[in-house]
């Protein structure tokens, strides 16, 4: 598990202190700077991108994998894994709920370009048919990913290096910066390592 202090450390060689998103000082400073060089660093990108999606592939042979395609303003890669066994995609998410009676389960899956650290979360979708209605929860990946399918996922991302961040730590403020999506006070080291535009995770 990564630990608070070293996490505020490295998240700090990449975005300055005190100082607004909005001004140029922000965008000149050496913190960002390098922050812009690494992600925009596709080979670094498509490298981490390629490990993650066959570590993917090996723990969840039978399910649907989504390798998500964001520009190189996010530090992190994402995937996600569609926790129904066996189940294509289909064409669209109101047909697929359809199918699963109104309730999908995903693995949502963040690895940072930053430092070597992923999270990993399990998001319900729950859709009510007749009043249309949809609701999202989040939850441990632990409650639905089988307990040997964890272990294997966990050590195959710990032998490529990676470290897990929990989701206290996840939570926790970051003091002192600002991201684009977000004011001093409200950064979560969420934001900071993986993606400051996610509400939920």
């Amino acid at each position: 598990m990564g630990n608070y202090r070293t996490i505020i450390e490295k998240i700090n060689m990449y975005y300055p202190k005190k100082c607004s998103y909005k001004d140029k000082v922000y965008k000149n400073s050496k913190e960002y700077i390098r922050y812009k060089t690494v992600v925009n660093d596709m080979k670094l990108r498509d490298k981490v991108n390629k490990k993650i999606y066959e570590t993917m592939q090996f723990v969840f042979p039978s399910n649907y994998i989504k390798q998500w395609t964001h520009t190189e303003e996010y530090p992190s890669v994402h995937f996600s894994v569609l926790l129904h066994k066996n189940q294509s995609i289909l064409d669209d998410d109101e047909e697929l709920l359809a199918v699963l009676n109104g309730r999908r389960l995903d693995l949502e899956v963040y690895v940072s370009l930053l430092d070597n650290y992923y999270y990993i979360y399990a998001l319900e979708t729950l859709k009510h048919v007749d009043r249309n209605e949809w609701k999202f929860n989040c939850y441990d990946a632990g409650e639905f990913v089988g307990e040997e399918e964890m272990k294997l996922l966990t050590s195959k991302l710990s032998f490529a290096g990676f470290s897990r961040i929990d989701k206290n730590i996840a939570h926790k403020i970051v003091p002192d910066i600002e991201t684009e999506l977000h004011y001093e006070g409200e950064v979560k080291v969420f934001h900071c390592l993986f993606s400051d535009i996610e509400k939920m995770f």
